[in-house]
């Protein structure tokens, strides 16, 4: 009985793991691609008019 309860709780942890972190993550930046489909983003840099050259 204990060792399929331990089994049990590793599968549990397993199929965690296999979640995307993206969608787990609550900073994620969303977008428009070039062929207008929405993206999300987990990093960007925001980019300003000073920054242009």
């Amino acid at each position: 009985m204990k060792k399929r309860i331990l089994s049990l709780l590793c599968v549990m942890a397993l199929c965690l793991g296999l979640l995307p972190t993206a969608a787990l993550a609550a900073d994620s930046v969303t977008y428009l691609d070039k062929d207008g489909k929405v993206q999300t983003c987990s990093t960007a840099t925001e980019v300003t008019a000073s920054d242009s050259q």
